[in-house]
């Protein structure tokens, strides 16, 4: 089963919105509605999976009668202020990956759109290793979203979602069929704290490119708001799991695959290998 291990912190300030809220004799449901939020909003800040951004919190505050500091208290003693770095995707991205997949208590979320490896394959074994034993011991959760652009790219995701059935593996599709991508953004998140995004560039290596590592309140209010709106949309292909490869097929009719196509299509996703002998990709 997933670990869901949340910072201190969070808890902290979790278990005192339930108290302050329980003691105004409100239930969830309630405090969602007059907040104009899911309830599931409440669960989550309540459970210390993560915190309202800045101006939720005013409105939580002005809710409960109480002082924002009540809530929140100052942690400006033990959060470091936030930062901005650049690195360079060739050199620095790799054992960066790596380093924060390891440290990772929760959750890491990709945001890979159509671009290939922004680092030649043979520096990233150890950090898709890592994802991957990660994955099959549930210590992380992975949400991926992806353009799907052909049938090639769907056949590798298809693996990935057979590969990691039972563990806590989310794949969401964009824009099946595209015909033609630019080279775009990717980014790689990390717990809600650290922010990583390398340029994607046209060729592989990328060569001495530069990325760009974020951390701090600001980012994480501003990430988490922005990966929040787009996992709302596109289509779930895992959903059911890998033993439903229905969305799958579906897409894959889309991009051109004839009906008498599809058992080798699985079949050969299923036999999905490469070289160096790590998973593929995350």
């Amino acid at each position: 089963m997933y670990q869901n291990v949340s910072p201190p912190r969070f808890l902290a300030i979790g278990q005192q919105l339930r108290k302050v809220r329980e003691g105004r004799g409100l239930s969830r449901a309630r405090a969602a509605q007059l907040l104009h939020v899911d309830a599931s909003s409440i669960s989550g800040w309540e459970s210390g999976r993560r915190l309202p951004r800045l101006d939720m919190r005013r409105n939580l505050a002005e809710l409960f009668s109480v002082d924002i500091s009540t809530l929140f208290p100052s942690d400006s003693d033990t959060t470091p202020p936030p930062a901005v770095s650049l690195i360079d995707t060739h050199s620095d991205l790799p054992d960066m990956l790596l380093r924060f997949t390891v440290n990772a208590t929760r959750s890491l979320r990709a945001l890979r759109l159509s671009a290939p490896y922004p680092t030649p394959a043979h520096v990233q074994i150890a950090w898709r290793k890592a994802v991957s034993e990660r994955l099959r011991n549930h210590s992380v959760a992975v949400q991926r979203i992806e353009i799907i652009y052909d049938l090639r790219r769907l056949q590798e995701i298809t693996s990935n979602i057979m590969r990691y059935d039972g563990c806590n593996y989310q794949v969401k599709c964009f824009c099946a069929g595209l015909a033609e991508v630019v080279p775009a953004m990717g980014g790689y998140f990390f717990d809600d704290d650290q922010f990583v995004f390398g340029a994607y560039w046209t060729g592989v290596p990328p060569g001495n490119q530069p990325g760009i590592h974020l951390t701090g309140e600001p980012f994480r209010t501003f990430f988490n708001a922005y990966w929040d709106e787009i996992w709302r949309r596109g289509t779930f292909l895992n959903v059911r799991g890998a033993h439903d490869l229905s969305e799958i097929e579906a897409i894959a009719r889309k991009l051109g695959l004839q009906p008498r196509q599809w058992p080798r299509f699985v079949e050969q996703a299923r036999a999905f290998e490469v070289g160096d002998g790590a998973p593929p990709f995350v």
